[in-house]
């Protein structure tokens, strides 16, 4: 489910207590855009540089984190091979 892209992330945040206002604020977006992007909504997505600050943040594998999908990157990089 489209939804569920970073529940790894969402469930990070909740064990550890951290609000998302807080993560908001430390990448310089409204909670309201966060909350947009971690639930994938209207399209919104992390972009390499906020994944890259989360990750330095919060001591996170962005192959756990963001890119556990590994059969649609590996689709994506196998189509761009050819």
């Amino acid at each position: 489910m489209k939804n569920d892209m970073y529940i790894r992330l969402k469930q990070f945040l909740i064990e550890k207590n951290i609000k998302n206002k807080d993560v908001a604020s430390q990448l310089g977006m409204s909670e309201g855009s966060f909350s947009k992007k971690i639930n994938n909504r209207k399209g919104a997505d992390f972009n390499l540089i906020q994944v890259r600050k989360i990750c330095k943040m919060y001591n996170l594998d962005p192959n756990v984190y963001f890119f556990s999908n590994k059969s649609f990157l590996n689709d994506n990089i196998m189509k761009h091979k050819t």
